[in-house]
């Protein structure tokens, strides 16, 4: 199977198809900063053929890598500007003053994380059995999530 027209894989750069990543809002700034500043430069516009990002088969175990990384050091910078900003409460006189460097100190540290930054992959979610209308047999009305009541005065009525 050849790769689609505007395929590019994030790792190898190569023209290749693979699985699309997911276009999440850190994803979407970059590329605005990026856009902007070509412009700025003189550039022209950046992607004009209109690319799909895309993580081909080659590079998928890189890849995994390299996101695992990423969430690992977001996770570890973030709960690190949490600890810092706990301790500056803690010795403070001030808690407000302290709370606001505390913040911060946690934004620049998520900054710091997002240099390494790898996008998700866009996985679609296949429906599960048991949920939607394909789970419910056609020959079988539904209930409307309404329980049947057990007892003497089962749906109103006396036995």
């Amino acid at each position: 199977m050849g790769a689609d027209l505007g395929d590019r894989c994030v790792i190898c750069g190569g023209e290749k198809a693979g699985i699309p990543i997911k276009e999440d809002i850190i994803f979407r700034t970059y590329r605005k900063i990026i856009h902007a500043s070509r412009i700025l430069v003189g550039k022209g516009e950046l992607n004009k053929r209109k690319y799909r990002l895309v993580v081909c088969r080659d590079d998928y175990p890189k890849y995994k890598k390299m996101r695992s990384s990423y969430v690992r050091k977001e996770f570890t910078y973030v709960a690190l500007g949490v600890v810092f900003t706990v301790l500056m409460l803690a010795v403070s006189s001030s808690k407000l003053l302290a709370l606001a460097y505390g913040l911060v100190l946690t934004f620049f540290l998520y900054l710091l994380a997002q240099i390494s930054y790898m996008p998700a992959l866009y996985i679609p979610e296949e429906p599960r059995p048991g949920s939607g209308a394909a789970a419910q047999p056609s020959g079988v009305p539904k209930r409307n999530g309404r329980k049947r009541r057990k007892g003497p005065l089962a749906n109103g009525r006396r036995k």
